[in-house]
């Protein structure tokens, strides 16, 4: 913040000079530090500067007589300019202090919370799989027995036995999915690709289809948030499951490449496909895999044609 500053000029200032006239003498000032040169005559006895900064200063002043003698030495006056409190260093070094103390605060705060989250998410899903998983898996096997025990004659009894057995093991797999997703040591999309290459492999070694992979590069260390894994894990199990289900392939293929923004991941099948004139073939099956695929940040593209198979791709940003 600039200062002004006034200064009144001594009169005993001319060294040599009668000082008797001393009221008719003119003088000349300077402000080191401020002025480059010094004034102008003048008779005044006083001078303000303005928008002065925070320093030290030497006002020097010389008297100049009617006949033109000036002073051999001037008079001098020295003074301080104080910065402003907020400007000096022990209330600039504390500031800097308390802000780096925030800092580390809400930082600490931060991984604590995060920590927090973790054990929830850890706890969660080892409740899930414990109760929940054990408590189905156990409805799933006494289905079986019932249906065992079950008179041949009983063909209502047994129709309803297989559909509680069926229901059961769909939340059972439900089920896994889920504790999969909330559990924290699964948040890299590495883990995303060894689960849906699982799935895959799983599914099709039971429809007599061969399951292939390419996998070019490591994704340990790409994180992903828990819906954003879930939604890509999510879309590749429909593919599969519509593959099976619908495509008559004896192949599959699935294959992962870095990209510059993120990753590519790619599903391929020899199957009998589908006309994507005017929207054929996009289902409830294929809509679903768009949402989720857009929800997760990437770009969803679906390309087939009658009797050449079928290509799914998903774009994941993740950077």
């Amino acid at each position: 913040m600039p200062y002004h500053v006034f200064v009144a000029m001594p009169f005993g200032v001319k060294e040599g000079i009668d000082f008797n006239r001393v009221y008719s003498d003119l003088i000349k000032a300077s402000l080191e530090g401020a002025d480059r040169d010094w004034s102008a005559l003048t008779d005044e006895r006083t001078v303000n500067y303005a928008s002065l900064r925070p320093g030290n200063y030497h006002f020097l002043v010389r008297a100049v007589t009617a006949g033109g003698v000036t002073s051999v030495s001037p008079a001098t006056v020295a003074f301080t300019i104080l910065p402003p409190i907020w400007q000096r260093w022990w209330v600039i070094t504390l500031l800097a202090l308390t802000v780096g103390l925030a800092v580390y605060s809400l930082f600490r705060y931060r991984v604590a919370r995060l920590l927090e989250l973790e054990r929830v998410r850890t706890r969660i899903a080892t409740d899930l799989h414990d109760d929940i998983g054990s408590s189905l898996t156990r409805i799933s096997v006494m289905t079986e027995v019932a249906k065992r025990k079950a008179t041949k004659a009983d063909v209502e009894q047994t129709e309803y036995l297989n559909k509680i057995g069926e229901t059961a093991r769909a939340l059972i797999d439900s089920l896994g999915d889920i504790v999969w997703s909330v559990d924290p040591k699964n948040d890299d999309l590495q883990n995303v690709i060894r689960r849906i290459v699982q799935f895959g492999q799983e599914t099709c070694e039971g429809s007599q289809m061969t399951f292939e992979t390419e996998i070019l590069g490591s994704f340990d260390e790409t994180r992903l948030p828990l819906q954003k894994r879930r939604d890509i894990y999510l879309v590749f199990k429909e593919a599969i499951h519509n593959i099976v289900q619908h495509s008559e392939a004896g192949s599959v293929r699935f294959s992962v490449h870095s990209t510059r923004n993120g990753a590519l991941l790619e599903i391929i099948d020899d199957g009998i496909g589908f006309s994507m004139i005017q929207g054929e073939g996009d289902g409830d099956g294929l809509r679903t895999m768009r949402i989720r695929g857009e929800r997760a940040g990437g770009h969803f593209k679906v390309s087939s044609t009658p009797n050449q198979g079928s290509r799914i791709s998903l774009e994941v940003k993740t950077g």
